[in-house]
Parts: C-alpha cells; structure tokens; sequence
C-alpha cells in the first residue's frame, strides 16, 4: 500500500471481511451540540438525523491525536462526526441503533452469571414466508433529530424474497420503541413494496431520511434502485362516485393511497393506484364494467405490498413520493453482472459527494452519481466500471481523505487467500492489493 494509505488507515479502522479489535479506541466527546456543528460543516448540510446502515458497523474512525493532521482529515468527514453523535445519544430500547457501533468494543463488564444470562426479544414482525435480511446484512435505521427515540423513526429491511403481489421486496416499520409512548405494543408498517426484483443486500438510507438505496436482482442482472418513500395508508373504503376506464372520483383519496392495492368490484386483481391528484386517483389496469364500483384501498404489508410508481433517471428528482427508479449495472468486459454480496456505499460530501459505490458477482466496482440529491446515472468511462477482483466484493468503503475505495474479496481460485483491494475513486485504477490470509489449493477462503 501507498504510505499515504497506511497513514490514513491508522486513523480509521476499515471493518470489512475482518473484525478487528479497538481496545485503544475512547469514549466520544459528550457535546453534542458541537458535534452536530461539526457535521454540518463537514456535510455542508444542515443536521436532519441519524442514519445507520451495514457501513455503521464497517467503517469505525478511531480518535485522532489533538491538533494532529489525522485529526484535521478525520473531521472533514460527516460520518466520523454522525459516529460521535450516536455515541452521545442517550440510549433506548433500540437495539439495531446502539449494536452497530457498540459491538466494536470490548465488553469491559464483569462477566458474572453469562451462561444464564437470557436474550429479552423487543419485537417481531414477518418479512413473508422465509423472509430473511441475511448473514452479514444489516437493515437500515433512520433516527429523526437527536434523542433516544422518535416514534418517527423508521427502519428499513431487505427481505431476500422476489417482489410479487403477495410480497414484498422491501419494507419498513416504524412505530419502534415498546413502551415509548407511539400509541402501539409493537411496531407498524410504514410502507411495504413490490419493486419488481429481489433485495439480498442491505438497504442505505439519504441523509435526510426521505430515500433509500439499494440493489435488487431482474432476471439474473444487477439493478441499483432508488426510491422516495411515503407512508402507506390505513385499509379505507372510498365512496367512488364516478369512474371512467382507469379514473376513479372519489372525495377521500390521499396521496398517501399512491401505490396501494386497490381492490373492489369491477376492478381486476392486482390493480394498483398509480397516481392521485385532488379527488380522482389514476388505477393501473382498466375496470372491467361501466357500472357501479366498489372499492378498498390495502394498507400495506409484506403479503400485501403496494408499487411505487417507477419512473426515468431523468424525472426521478422531480417525482413526488412514493416513486423509483433503477439502473441496472453496466456490462463488464464478459457479462451483464449480478450482486449478491455488495451493498451500497453513499458518499456524504467532498468532490464525490451524492455518488454511490457497490460492487459485483464478477469483481467490479460501480461507481453511480447524482443519486440522492441529483440525476441518477451509472460511469461507465474513465476506468468505471473498475476491476479489482476476479471473484464477488464485499461491500466498498470510501476513504475521503486517500480519495480511494477499498473493497474485499475471498479465494479468487488461483490459489491466492482473501484480498483487499484498494480502487482510486476518481480513476478507477487500482492502487494498492493486499492478501488477508495465507494461500490455498483448496478454495477455502482462509481470511
């Protein structure tokens, strides 16, 4: 590796196939206020909440040394302050917040009575049948403001599951804190979607919380899919009072109904509304009859999901909510390429900032910009898509300070052990490879 690189990994600690250990690491600052300050700053943004996804748990910065040039790099960095304030934060019952920084540390409790010590369960609620987010995949929480819960905070699952009228693809829930006071025992559905594909990997949220990212699959080929959502609306019966092919009147349709399963006499299954405006609501296949219509709209849920309204890359940032828009992963040299193994990484800020990186099934990096706050599109000159493996990468993660993205990949099958790769995120071109465990004959990864 480039010195360069060395000395800008002794100040960030990169969790990715490896887990490593931070007994050096200290408490955070308990400033909060200064911290939020920090992050402003360093995203040229203002605070809206806290995000949490897989890159919590792998990228964890350790404490730079006052006054030292680690310390002026790390700063400029949103995601070392966004770990501060979840350090500050006070704790809840929110245990996908809280684990996935504190499982870094080591436990320095006396350990008394751990083999009788039982786990206590929050909640439960069904991804569908054999739903499941998958071994090394996290789902996506979103804290609104700073205190230890809101009972606006949202979090995001993948259910690995192929999106169909009876399932969904992906799903969130709100509603999280038992006890906390949000009006329910356990949490509700926020939105729940069919996006026509299946999600294996994890789910990334915006900054502000009102978009999430992820990849799905579309007959065997990659797709990165970008979605604004809405909050599902309750199961309600409109008094339709007139209809007209596929328009129907009728005076309580909500945009919150955009996307939901509509059902009722004279309307086919599987039909959908797609579109409201005041009391007329756009429905996605014709009804079948002239006369009278009766309707339901379905709140929704992982057997009864709702279809965001897809849209081009080109219309996406003007699309009202709920909507998506995917791009599928541009060709590598040899094929159309999967992911089954690589979830998105966003970049907050610098000269990179609104661009996502992911990798693929065959070993290359993808590099899509303007996703979040732009107009979405995939590189594919200047060395993107970019080859830093023979084989499936893990999820990336960008270096700001090195201007570089580093990826992991296990035994490529030429008798070489699990690697890390480091890609210049501007270029494309490798920088720096080094091998994470001994060779092997045998194809056993030996990280």
């Amino acid at each position: 590796m480039t010195r360069t690189s060395v000395r800008v990994i002794a100040s960030i600690a990169i969790f990715a196939c490896l887990v490593m250990p931070a007994r050096a690491q200290q408490p955070a600052a308990s400033d909060l206020n200064a911290q939020i300050d920090g992050y402003e700053r360093a995203a040229h943004r203002f605070f809206q909440g806290v995000p949490t996804d897989w890159s919590s748990r792998h990228l964890v910065f350790s404490p730079p040394a006052p006054g030292s040039q680690a310390e002026d790099q790390v700063q400029q960095d949103p995601r070392y302050w966004l770990q501060q304030i979840r350090r500050s934060r006070p704790q809840s019952g929110d245990s996908i917040a809280s684990a996935s920084e504190a499982s870094a540390f080591p436990d320095a409790r006396p350990k008394r009575n751990r083999r009788n010590k039982r786990i206590n369960k929050d909640w439960s609620q069904p991804l569908g049948s054999g739903g499941k987010v998958g071994a090394g995949f996290y789902p996506a929480k979103f804290n609104f403001g700073t205190s230890a819960g809101s009972c606006s905070d949202y979090v995001a699952f993948n259910t690995s599951l192929a999106g169909a009228a009876g399932q969904a693809s992906v799903i969130s829930f709100t509603n999280l804190y038992v006890g906390g006071g949000c009006g329910s025992t356990n949490p509700t559905t926020e939105w729940a979607y069919n996006t026509g594909g299946t999600v294996s990997t994890s789910v990334t949220p915006s900054m502000d919380g009102a978009q999430v990212a992820f990849v799905q699959t579309v007959s065997g080929v990659a797709n990165l899919v970008l979605l604004k959502w809405n909050a599902g609306p309750a199961t309600h019966s409109p008094s339709v009072t007139t209809h007209s092919n596929t328009s129907l009147t009728a005076g309580s349709f909500t945009a919150a109904d955009v996307g939901a399963h509509i059902t009722g006499s004279n309307i086919p299954a599987n039909t959908y509304i797609t579109a409201q405006s005041g009391t007329t609501a756009t429905i996605s296949n014709a009804a079948t009859s002239s006369a009278t219509i009766t309707a339901t709209i379905h709140a929704e849920t992982a057997t009864a999901p709702g279809v965001p309204p897809s849209v081009s890359n080109a219309n996406y940032r003007a699309c009202v909510a709920p909507c998506m828009t995917s791009i599928a992963f541009a060709p590598t040299p040899s094929t159309a390429p999967n992911d089954t193994n690589s979830s998105p990484y966003y970049v907050i800020s610098g000269p990179l900032a609104d661009t996502i990186f992911v990798g693929d099934d065959t070993g290359f990096l993808h590099n899509f910009t303007g996703t979040f706050n732009g107009t979405p599109a995939e590189m594919t000159t200047g060395g993107w898509p970019a080859q830093a493996a023979v084989v499936k990468l893990s999820g990336p993660i960008y270096n700001q300070p090195s201007g570089t993205v580093f990826v992991t990949a296990s035994y490529d099958g030429t008798s070489n052990g699990g690697r890390l790769h480091e890609v210049n995120a501007s270029t494309g071109s490798s920088v720096a490879t080094d091998q994470l465990g001994p060779t092997t004959a045998s194809g056993a990864n030996c990280a």
